[in-house]
């Protein structure tokens, strides 16, 4: 083998090492986009089961504040019925003062026709 074919040999050896060690880096590079795959999988899932939790605590939360509301409507209500109730109690206490009254003054007067009467 003559110099110039023993350089332009060496010269291909030298870039087939070139090569190979290229190839192990991407070889190498691969095995991490794999991991890495795998590690966004994970984190995917763990994600979506986040997310169930999530919503599962939204919809207690939801029917926690429906609840609420439901019971301040009741109350509410309550409150209404109960100022119709001070209302007619108030109604009740007035019309009583008048029958007290009325029975008040028509004593007085049958007292004072008995006065009258025994003078």
């Amino acid at each position: 083998m003559d110099q110039e074919t023993r350089g332009m040999f060496e010269k291909i050896v030298g870039l087939i090492g070139e090569v190979n060690a290229k190839v192990e880096n991407i070889e190498s590079d691969i095995g991490t986009l794999k991991s890495d795959v795998g590690t966004l999988k994970s984190d995917g899932t763990t994600l979506k089961s986040d997310m169930v939790a999530m919503k599962s605590r939204q919809d207690e939360m939801y029917l926690i504040l429906r609840g609420w509301e439901e019971n301040r409507n009741i109350v509410k209500a309550l409150e209404e019925k109960s100022l119709v109730a001070t209302s007619e109690i108030d109604k009740l206490k007035v019309q009583t003062s008048k029958v007290i009254g009325a029975v008040r003054r028509s004593s007085q007067e049958a007292l004072d026709g008995l006065a009258d009467e025994v003078s």
